[in-house]
């Protein structure tokens, strides 16, 4: 059977009025589990939730492998080896606004439209016997309808690379965090994402 495995490290919040979290993550996750499960038929569904605050561990570095949650995630992809189609979906959220205090690391400039969605990659972004790209098929199935962006081989993102350490592709999906106050928005987004992931590993 094959198999879409979602991950969302960062969906614990600490304290409401403080940005310690990824705000949509959680959100964004739970529907795109939701709607895989009701659409995906014979594709295997695994969600692995964040269980700990990022101001303790940030689950997404190589350091916080030892953590429960990077275990469940280790065990998850070990079982999934050899699976003739397998992707990753490691769930995330920006805000809709630019943080100085970042930099370079903003997805967009001062004075740019947010996007809507960022979609990275890192070691192991093809699948199938074709080499799909899962970012570029990602791409092309909401750029009509929505604004997205990809950024191409990020070394840092440790989810991505343990999966890929075992052969499995994937990719980090960043939502805005505008998303908070268009629900319905974000349900219609997960929903495309969603249709086109089964593409890939139907």
């Amino acid at each position: 059977m094959n198999k879409i495995i979602v991950t969302s490290p960062h969906r614990l919040c600490k304290i409401k009025n403080i940005r310690d979290c990824d705000k949509v993550a959680g959100l964004a996750s739970d529907i795109i589990t939701n709607k895989l499960n009701a659409i995906s038929g014979r594709v295997g569904v695994v969600d692995i939730k964040g269980n700990e605050y990022r101001a303790d561990h940030d689950l997404n570095r190589e350091k916080s492998r030892s953590t429960d949650f990077r275990k469940t995630l280790k065990k998850t992809l070990a079982a999934s080896k050899g699976i003739e189609k397998c992707i990753l979906l490691d769930v995330h959220s920006f805000p809709d606004y630019y943080l100085d205090e970042a930099g370079d690391i903003n997805f967009f400039k001062k004075g740019e439209n947010p996007p809507d969605i960022v979609i990275m990659t890192g070691n192991l972004d093809k699948i199938g016997k074709d080499r799909t790209s899962i970012s570029y098929e990602l791409f092309l199935c909401l750029k009509n309808n929505y604004n997205v962006k990809i950024i191409s081989d990020i070394r840092v993102l440790d989810i991505l690379n343990e999966s890929s350490e075992h052969g499995i592709p994937g990719v980090l999906l960043e939502f805005n965090e505008k998303f908070l106050q268009r629900k319905k928005d974000l349900d219609r987004l997960c929903d495309d994402i969603c249709k086109c992931v089964c593409k890939l590993v139907g």
